[in-house]
């Protein structure tokens, strides 16, 4: 193995062999490794006696080259969005978005792989029933060199249904453009990077695509009422309270003396394409 035309000793092309098989090439690894011990040897081999094969600074290129859980956490990672409609998702996307939303809600449940199943069943039926009107939205993070996993996903529909809003008549929602954002869910060691936010505004650059210019559009969605960081998140990117909408399954649970189901609340925006 050669690095800038001088070949790397033995022990060194073992070392950047052992530690990082994919996506860095060998011989910069070996050149990383090679120099790290060798500043190591000279600073601290000779008080303290160590080899140069497991000093600190060896042991501090292990880690940046090093990739936890998939997502190198050392280098800032690659986000690519995209979208799929009804029946042309793939069961891939299908499988490993039901598995992110299992694996963010699905901590009161206590068989984690049944409501895995039950979550991509539902998903599935409203892509059959629904075809085109719905649509989900992906963030996908690059991995190792060829792996990808999804960050984020969000899903859009047309009405009121998905929201938990079916049959509510108000003024606001009268329109022939409204859309329910639902299955809002971000890998919990990616949150605060934007994703969140980068979904809804991918969700509305959609949505004005369908529309004619000069149209308006309202996109609803539901959040429990006590989730502070889920309602800053939607006020931040524009969304307000619908105050006259009551949660009818909430009503629903009080009224057979049930007080686990959280109580949520509407909220909304209205956009226009210009």
């Amino acid at each position: 193995m050669y690095a800038m035309g001088v070949k790397l000793p033995g022990y060194c092309q073992r070392r950047a062999k052992a530690l990082v098989p994919l996506p860095v090439d060998w011989s910069v690894a070996g050149v990383l490794h090679f120099v790290g011990c060798t500043m190591n040897m000279k600073l601290f081999g000779k008080k303290k006696g160590m080899r140069a094969t497991s000093g600190a600074l060896c042991i501090r290129s292990r880690r940046v080259l090093a990739l936890e859980d998939g997502v190198d956490q050392k280098v800032s990672p690659s986000f690519e969005q995209a979208y799929f409609q009804g029946l042309s998702i793939p069961f891939r996307v299908m499988s490993r978005a039901s598995g992110l939303l299992a694996a963010v809600f699905g901590k009161r449940d206590k068989d984690d792989g049944g409501y895995h199943v039950r979550l991509m069943a539902a998903l599935q039926s409203r892509a059959f029933t629904e075809k085109n009107d719905f649509v989900m939205f992906v963030t996908w993070v690059r991995q190792r060199e060829s792996e990808e996993a999804i960050a984020g996903i969000v899903t859009l529909s047309k009405g009121l249904s998905a929201s938990g809003a079916s049959g509510y008549e108000s003024e606001t929602f009268a329109g022939p453009h409204v859309y329910s954002i639902c299955n809002m869910a971000v890998r919990e060691d990616l949150r605060r990077q934007g994703i969140a936010r980068t979904l809804l505004s991918e969700v509305e650059r959609y949505v004005r695509s369908l529309m004619h210019e000069n149209e308006n559009a309202v996109l609803v969605l539901s959040v429990e009422k006590y989730s502070v960081e889920a309602r800053h998140l939607y006020t931040v990117c524009g969304y307000s309270v619908d105050d006259a909408w009551e949660d009818p399954r909430w009503l629903d649970s009080i009224d057979r003396g049930r007080v686990d189901v959280p109580r949520r609340i509407l909220m909304y925006k209205s956009i226009r394409n210009q």
